[in-house]
């Protein structure tokens, strides 16, 4: 139970009442599923993606990700779901023209 004060008055709040009010929360069931496609310059043959675009990769879901729920990317936001959503736990694949692939691209989802 949390206290809170209401004109003056100590009043309890539940922690799952706290919860549910508190905007900031992004459910799990909103995180999971979500996929970005991010186009790349076309290749002739399909080269490997270089390590340090994981970083990169990462933020751009995150910022395509709270654009789709409506929220504003702030530096705020993004922090906080990087917090919940790890780069790690990103599915990351590349698709390539010469591989019948439509248009290069690099997919992304969790």
């Amino acid at each position: 139970m949390k206290n809170r004060k209401v004109n003056g008055k100590s009043k309890n709040k539940s922690s799952s009442d706290a919860n549910d009010n508190n905007s900031n929360n992004i459910s799990s069931s909103n995180k999971k599923g979500f996929s970005i496609s991010i186009p790349l310059k076309p290749q002739t043959h399909p080269i490997p993606l270089p390590r340090s675009l994981n970083k990169h990769i990462h933020d751009e879901f995150i910022v395509r990700y709270l654009e789709a729920l409506g929220v504003a990317p702030t530096k705020h936001t993004v922090a906080m779901v990087k917090q919940k959503v790890a780069a790690d736990q990103l599915k990351i694949s590349a698709a390539w023209v010469a591989r019948g692939w439509k248009r290069d691209a690099v997919h992304v989802s969790r």
